[in-house]
């Protein structure tokens, strides 16, 4: 995870039971509640995003407004791409996380955000510490996936809380939060203490 003062890496997911996380660039689901804690748990933190992730945000944002205002934006492609004014630009993750963690230090942040998609989240998990998720109970039909949790790395911190659904015959979904246990080897071998 880093030092004490260094930031820590954590992953911000909402994932349906089968594990699906997206359909053609989007959410298969719509929960106003979890748009609200998204917002809550990233405001004032860098985000580290893959470009299809990025450009679902673009487009959700309102024209001529920055996507996501008042977080840092780290695009992760191989290619080049158009990007907004203030997004960082860079080739792989590793070059991110080492972006993001410098502007949580510009902005006093203790926490880095990785936000989607699939390469991003199977990236992070060799390094983060939390897992802030929330599981959407259904199994739609998607093209993005969240990677499987390595057995005996993780475990539920405190009770998930359980939601109805959000509107008429929509899902109910609960917020869960994982915690990496404490020395045990991430996927890339280093321990997190």
């Amino acid at each position: 995870m880093g030092s004490a003062d260094e930031p820590v890496l954590v992953i911000l997911v909402a994932r349906a039971e089968n594990r699906v996380i997206g359909l053609d660039g989007g959410l298969p689901w719509h929960i106003p509640d979890d748009l609200r804690r998204v917002k809550r748990i990233t405001m004032g933190k860098p985000l580290i995003m893959g470009r299809l992730t990025y450009e679902s945000v673009v487009a959700a944002s309102p024209a001529g407004r920055t996507p996501l205002p008042g977080r840092a934006i780290i695009a992760v492609s191989r290619r080049t791409f158009p990007v907004a004014d203030g997004v960082d630009l860079v080739h792989d993750f590793d070059a991110a996380l080492r972006t993001a963690r410098a502007r949580a230090r510009e902005m006093g942040a203790c926490e880095v955000v990785a936000f989607g998609g699939a390469r991003i989240y199977r990236d992070a998990l060799a390094t983060a510490g939390r897992i802030y998720e929330t599981r959407v109970h259904c199994e739609p039909e998607g093209d993005a996936f969240f990677p499987e949790l390595p057995d005996g790395e993780w475990c539920v911190e405190g009770v998930p809380e359980r939601h109805g659904p959000a509107r008429s015959g929509g899902p109910e979904y609960s917020y869960i939060t994982h915690v990496r246990r404490a020395g045990r080897p991430g996927p890339n071998g280093s321990r997190v203490s």
